[in-house]
């Protein structure tokens, strides 16, 4: 998360015709790679991997890139929001319009495994542990999801201060979603 913030911070002043130190994109580039082959490791060792086979595998891996591209990045832009404001509108607007992909991404990769890994049954969605903490994640991303529209469109509207409340509570629903998601039965 600090390295995407970083790398949209270098890649702004970049573009701004701004000096920015040249070895650390790609140093910036091997960590995000790195983040992404740890997320492959964690999907090939998963529950969708060992009860569906490779293919869920790479759903699951799409789900937890797509996680990790919208959720994942909100720390380092309320670092930025510190750190540097000059580069934050811009990084905002990357964001949200990243965020506008992942979070369907995150649907619907989430709803292709699920059956795989609660079974067929309709009643195990409220009558097992799984089919609950699938049913607390579908509101904790409903909320998510809401307050990230409200922020697509205050940061569309150059409303940039009104949006940081909001992503520091999308970032406090999003990690309650991964709490719950790394605690299930």
């Amino acid at each position: 998360m600090v390295a995407t913030a970083r790398f949209f911070a270098v890649d702004d002043a970049r573009r701004g015709g701004r000096p920015a130190l040249r070895g650390e994109v790609g140093w910036l580039l091997a960590v995000m790679v790195l983040a992404g082959l740890s997320l492959a490791g964690s999907s090939l060792a998963g529950h969708a991997a060992s009860l569906g086979g490779p293919f869920f595998a790479a759903v699951d891996l799409a789900h937890l890139l797509g996680v990790a591209a919208w959720i994942g990045t909100l720390p380092g832009l309320l670092l930025l929001a510190f750190r540097a404001r000059s580069a934050l509108g811009a990084a905002l607007r990357r964001h949200s319009r990243m965020a506008m992909v992942a979070a369907p991404i995150v649907v619907l990769t989430g709803l292709a495994n699920s059956p795989v890994v609660m079974g067929s049954a309709p009643r195990e969605l409220v009558g097992s542990a799984y089919g609950n903490l699938l049913l607390s994640k579908a509101l904790l991303f409903s909320a998510a999801g809401g307050m990230g529209a409200v922020n697509f469109f205050l940061v569309h509207s150059d409303r940039f201060r009104r949006s940081l409340p909001l992503i520091g509570v999308e970032l406090a629903i999003g990690v309650l979603a991964v709490v719950a998601a790394g605690h299930r039965s």
